[in-house]
């Protein structure tokens, strides 16, 4: 009876989210690697470069011809972007780590801790379902057709490769933590101030902390950063206290990329630790940012309405559309959401009892799309309407000046007339029983 609870504590899906987003990371920083190195590969990474190899297990020992590292390298990049992308990601995961780990063996006089425990990761990341979320076969049939043994097997084998990946964490932490402590200069707490001196690996922000009283600010993140390691491993199984610790770690990593240049190795640290929370705890984490977001989403409705009502009520404009349109309907969903001051009403011009001013004719509506000025009655239509809305609508600025020079080289309402001509129109009562027939209704037939 205990061995069928270990079996199905083990087997239950708890990681899927955290792995998806892991891979993804991983992926970007690999390309990334593969890029900002290509134009210097030659020169860093193959037997006629400034260094020599020893006998070592990489693609690239198969041959020393340049041509054939060319390929290898160009290879890995594509293998790597079908990685990120979660294309057949099971095999992707194999050849990535395959060939990403024979450019690794080549990368010690220019790598870093962060590159040796993404290598680590990799290699556990293959026994590991990467691709639930966020990926190109998330929705794979062959997913959803597995066995359930088969299923329950695949998911202890993941479960376990996020916890080697956890426990190798926690040793980096553990012996770094360890080692400074070790440290004359990080027992006595001026590891940090030596370490700003170094101007090839510190950033004028990070150099500061040599002057004035923020040298004892220095002091005190010296033995915060040996505290925090060490409170990691006993932290991480405390929900609560999780939250706390991983937020320092990050803290402490964004310190060390901001101050000494050492983005990829902060990224990656950082991006291990989207491990150790669960599926429960980012669906969690996801709703709670929902809510907040409609939070503030609605203070801002109410603010931004308020702003209106006091100061741009004399900005109020009258759209007529074609109700009949589809296009048209869709374009006033859009731009309903958009229109942040809640300046512009949209009517119907099909119903008739929306028409009450005189100038508006029938005939011209079906032609163009009409906008009416609250302020002084002025009616505009066509490339002019569309430029009174881009007007109105923060996101949609952009589209003014392009709108006035349309106007101006006299295209615009010859592009307007070219699409308003060819939309498909279905008119209300020519549906029957809830199917509307889409007939060749266009304007003018």
């Amino acid at each position: 009876m205990n061995t069928e609870r270990i079996i199905d504590y083990f087997s239950k899906e708890r990681f899927t989210i955290a792995t998806s987003i892991l891979r993804i990371i991983f992926g970007i920083i690999i390309l990334y690697n593969y890029m900002i190195l290509y134009s210097q590969r030659h020169l860093l990474f193959t037997d006629n470069g400034y260094t020599t190899f020893g006998s070592t297990l990489s693609l690239y020992d198969i041959s020393n011809s340049t041509i054939y590292f060319d390929v290898v390298y160009n290879i890995g990049i594509v293998v790597a972007i079908l990685y990120t992308l979660g294309i057949k990601g099971r095999l992707s995961s194999i050849l990535n780590f395959i060939f990403y780990y024979s450019l690794y063996i080549r990368f010690y006089h220019i790598g870093d801790g962060g590159d040796n425990l993404m290598i680590i990761a990799l290699f556990f990341l293959i026994f590991a379902d990467c691709t639930k979320y966020f990926s190109y076969d998330q929705n794979n049939k062959n997913r959803k057709s597995r066995q359930p043994n088969s299923r329950k097997f695949t998911s202890i084998l993941h479960n376990f490769s996020v916890f080697f990946i956890i426990a190798q964490v926690i040793i980096v932490y553990m012996v770094s933590a360890t080692y400074q402590l070790m440290g004359e200069t990080w027992s006595s707490g001026t590891a940090l101030y030596y370490i700003s001196q170094v101007q090839t690996m510190s950033s004028p922000i990070f150099e500061k902390l040599a002057t004035g009283s923020l040298v004892y600010l220095g002091v005190i993140l010296t033995y915060a950063s040996i505290f925090v390691k060490y409170a990691f491993a006993f932290m991480i199984f405390n929900k609560k206290a999780k939250i706390f610790i991983v937020s320092c770690i990050c803290m402490f990593h964004i310190g060390i990329g901001v101050s000494m240049h050492l983005y990829t190795f902060s990224l990656i640290m950082i991006a291990v630790e989207a491990l150790l929370f669960t599926n429960e705890e980012y669906y969690s984490f996801y709703n709670k940012l929902q809510k907040t977001g409609i939070k503030i989403k609605g203070r801002l409705l109410t603010y931004t309405n308020a702003f209106s009502k006091r100061h741009l009520q004399n900005y109020k404009l009258i759209v007529f559309y074609d109700g009949w349109c589809g296009l048209c309907l869709t374009t006033v969903s859009k731009l309903q959401r958009l229109d942040w001051f809640g300046l512009i009403t949209y009517v119907d011009f099909r119903d008739s009892s929306n028409i009450k001013n005189e100038s508006l004719n029938l005939n011209e509506l079906e032609k163009r799309m009409h906008s009416l000025k609250v302020k002084n009655s002025k009616i505009q239509n066509g490339v002019d309407s569309f430029t009174e809305l881009a007007k109105r609508i923060i996101p949609l600025w952009f589209l003014t000046p392009i709108l006035y020079l349309s106007k101006w080289l006299g295209i615009g309402n010859v592009i307007y007339d070219f699409i308003a001509k060819r939309r498909n129109l279905v008119p209300v009562n020519k549906c029957i029983n809830n199917v509307c027939s889409r007939e060749d209704a266009k304007v003018g037939d």
